[in-house]
């Protein structure tokens, strides 16, 4: 999976960017959260881990497929009949 690149629609508070590079300095001056998420999202590995909510338990770490991420978004996006740039 090749998640090296932004989508040409993809905008951070109305920016666009065009390279990581550029979204990560940016995001890093937005929110330490975003820049970490971001800088997780584009490393070449596979996984990314996240936290948990602990609704039924301890709050842990698990790691998911970031295609499976982009699967979920998609299906969400479709089922709410949501278009790019919205």
């Amino acid at each position: 999976m090749n998640i090296s690149k932004i989508h040409k629609d993809f905008r951070l508070n109305g920016k666009s960017f065009a390279s990581v590079k550029e979204l990560l300095i940016y995001a890093k001056t937005v929110s330490g959260g975003i820049h970490s998420f971001l800088s997780d999202w584009f490393d070449p590995d596979t996984l990314i881990k996240v936290r948990t909510s602990g609704s039924t338990g301890a709050p842990k770490v698990i790691a998911l497929k970031k295609q499976y991420m982009l699967n979920s978004a998609r299906a969400t996006g479709n089922f709410f009949g949501l278009q790019a740039g919205t």
